[in-house]
């Protein structure tokens, strides 16, 4: 095994990783807080890892680029991070298309 592909390799899992809590603190820490009966004053926001995530998976697609399922794998994976530009530019985006209609 070469050593780019071990380095992807690498890459994918931290990636992943991230990309799960990332994923966790956006959509699943809230109503697993509500679902414990804790009321929403005592929710504290914590932040993800932003672009940390999606960098690791991004590189780690171009290094795997000969092992295809692992590269389309890693590039499936980063569409769910929530910490990533493609999900900071969709929010923008629906921001100011729901602000320009109110």
């Amino acid at each position: 095994m070469s050593w780019p592909t071990i380095i992807g390799l690498v890459l994918l899992a931290l990636g992943t990783f991230i990309t799960c809590i990332n994923f966790y603190l956006s959509f699943i820490r809230y109503p697993l807080h509500r679902l414990r009966g804790r009321p929403r004053e005592d929710y504290r926001f914590v932040s993800g890892f932003p672009g940390v995530g999606s960098a690791f998976l991004w590189f780690a697609a171009i290094l795997l680029a000969r092992h295809l399922p692992l590269m389309w794998s890693s590039i499936a994976i980063s569409l769910f991070d929530t910490g990533g530009l493609h999900w900071f530019a969709g929010v923008m985006l629906y921001e100011a298309i729901t602000r320009r209609g109110s």
